[in-house]
């Protein structure tokens, strides 16, 4: 269930923005079942991503996590990767970005088959 203090917070229109501040920004987002991102990083920007209901899947270089509520993920500049509502029932997650988000480049190869290209 969604915590008390976000369910007046939560908006399943994709309005993602919740706050910013001097140096970060905060992100609510929904997800309905299969609703997902496509391959991106975040710039320059280091974030986390905390699961708070529902359950996300993230594919990365290094393979694919199932996240449940209260999974954490910290992810560095330059991270690749692919988050995605493989679940049968809505997902709600909180990012934080620092520093707030200026970019998110898209990536079209799956980060499986490009880390066999580098193996080669």
């Amino acid at each position: 269930m969604l915590p008390r203090c976000c369910a007046h917070l939560m908006s399943w229109d994709g309005g993602p923005r919740l706050r910013t501040g001097h140096g970060y920004e905060v992100w609510l987002l929904s997800w309905v079942p299969g609703q997902g991102t496509g391959l991106h990083d975040h710039g320059s920007s280091s974030g986390v991503l905390t699961v708070l209901e529902g359950t996300l899947t993230e594919r990365t270089l290094k393979g694919r996590r199932v996240l449940g509520t209260g999974a954490q993920r910290v992810f560095a500049p330059g991270c690749v990767h692919q988050v995605v509502n493989d679940a049968l029932e809505p997902a709600v997650s909180l990012h934080v970005y620092c520093p707030g988000l200026t970019e998110m480049p898209t990536h079209t190869t799956p980060p499986a088959r490009r880390a066999r290209s580098r193996a080669r």
